[in-house]
């Protein structure tokens, strides 16, 4: 039987669809593969090879018996923090350190860089700041914003006593005011501000350091 020209159109068809078929055949096994052996991969302290990429990992900490209330982790990617909760009490991790045991944890706060890192915690209804391990004086409240300068050698945040509030950077305190609306620090200079109100007044505060 001679085979017409619509004949040898329709077998290439056919072979057309039957190539594309065994390439999205070969394609899905092989994502699949990959993606069944990146769920499955559980080993650390290794890496292995993505393309072009690396994937490292590295075991932290065996967390053991810790129940842990909330993480934090510096931007510098080598240090993490975690609050603990023992009894009645809230503990400090840090890098698997304990730095203390107090009735409450507000705040873990790390500079930047990594380099410097506070807690704000509340005993015996006072709150302090406590930054790289030195304690700061004691306050009703202190309340946000709170935060390291750049190079983490400044640590700033707002304090209240009874009515009054208060900007405290590296524990020297600012005149008292009824209301502290905002501190930050200003973009590219050495320079912390603020602003507040006391008698209804608007007052701008600026920070050199």
């Amino acid at each position: 039987m001679k085979k017409t020209k619509k004949d040898y159109l329709f077998l290439t068809l056919l072979i057309s669809m039957a190539c594309i078929f065994l390439a999205l055949l070969v394609f899905f096994s092989s994502s699949f593969y990959l993606h069944f052996t990146l769920l499955s991969k559980e080993s650390v302290d290794d890496s292995f090879s993505l393309g072009s990429k690396y994937l490292e990992e590295r075991l932290l900490s065996d967390l053991g018996d810790y129940k842990f209330d909330s993480f934090v982790f510096s931007r510098d990617g080598q240090n993490f923090a975690l609050i603990e909760e023992e009894n009645e009490s809230q503990c400090v991790i840090l890098n698997d350190r304990n730095l203390g045991c107090y009735k409450s944890v507000k705040d873990l706060i790390f500079s930047p860089k990594g380099n410097s890192f506070a807690y704000i915690i509340k005993d015996d209804n006072k709150a302090r700041a406590i930054v790289n391990y030195e304690e700061g004086d004691l306050y009703d409240w202190i309340l946000p914003p709170y935060f390291f300068n750049e190079d983490g050698r400044i640590f700033v945040y707002r304090a209240k006593n009874r009515s009054e509030e208060m900007v405290v950077v590296n524990d020297q305190v600012s005149y008292s005011y009824d209301k502290i609306l905002d501190i930050f620090p200003v973009t590219d200079k050495d320079t912390i501000v603020f602003y507040a109100l006391k008698n209804n007044k608007l007052w701008r505060g600026e920070i050199n350091y």
